[in-house]
């Protein structure tokens, strides 16, 4: 998957910085992680547009992030939804 644009909007920056106390710039950061790993969402939601995926990454304080966004196959760009800390599971499966 090649993302050219990464999308935050102000309300989801909001969301981000409120709910779960991360920065947009740490989800810059962990697209960029080498090691960042995306899967599709189980949760499509058909009637939305963009297909739903998960990436996991690492932003360069070394905070591990599981991120929620669309991807836009025509001009590869992914819309952030959300992006919280990584669970115990989540850091098993991303450190393996």
């Amino acid at each position: 998957m090649e993302i050219d644009e990464i999308l935050i909007p102000e309300s989801r920056e909001q969301h981000l910085r409120q709910a779960h106390q991360v920065s947009p710039n740490e989800v810059y950061e962990a697209f960029e992680d080498e090691t960042l790993r995306v899967e599709r969402a189980l949760d499509e939601q058909p009637d939305r547009p963009g297909r739903l995926y998960v990436g996991f990454g690492r932003a360069i304080n070394g905070r591990l992030l599981t991120i929620v966004f669309r991807y836009f196959v025509d001009n590869r760009m992914a819309y952030v939804i959300t992006a919280r800390d990584m669970t115990a599971r989540e850091k098993r499966k991303y450190l393996n």
